[in-house]
């Protein structure tokens, strides 16, 4: 229901908020801060336009490798953010200076590396007012999203 199954349908010219669509870069053209410069214009169009922010639901493609080591998704969140786990995608996220809020469990079930989990994430505009843009605007709840008016979105 977030993205209505990919196609955006469901975009507010009047949001506050920007959801991050799927971002990939061809693994031989790693390397090359290709990811980097997008998420950098992603975020300097969010701050033009004034908006609180970036939400995001990442891709844990580390956890079903470490899934025995760790006590379920949240407890591997904690740990990438932690430092004590590596995840290519989370950590790469936080880096961008997004910042955890927790875990979408069966976020996207076909995602077998991620046991279809994703992170759920934000990315703050540093420009915005943090009282106008508090947490509760979204909240994790058992499979989406809530936003600040009560409805629900499912992934």
């Amino acid at each position: 229901e977030i993205t209505a199954n990919g196609f955006g349908t469901r975009h507010s010219a009047a949001g506050e908020w920007v959801y991050g669509y799927e971002m990939a870069v061809d693994p031989k053209l790693r390397g090359l801060r290709i990811g980097q410069r997008i998420y950098d214009e992603r975020k300097e169009l969010v701050e033009q336009l004034d908006l609180h922010g970036i939400v995001i639901a990442g891709r844990m493609p580390g956890y079903l490798r470490t899934k025995r080591k760790v006590d379920g998704p949240k407890d591997y969140l904690d740990k990438v953010v932690q430092g004590k786990i590596r995840d290519q995608v989370v950590s790469f996220q936080l880096k961008n200076g997004f910042e955890p809020l927790g875990v979408l469990e069966n976020y996207l079930p076909e995602d077998k590396q991620s046991d279809g989990h994703a992170a759920h994430l934000v990315w703050r505009n540093p420009y915005v007012d943090p009282d106008e843009a508090e947490d509760e605007h979204f909240s994790v709840y058992e499979r989406g999203l809530e936003r600040f008016d009560g409805e629900r979105l499912r992934a």
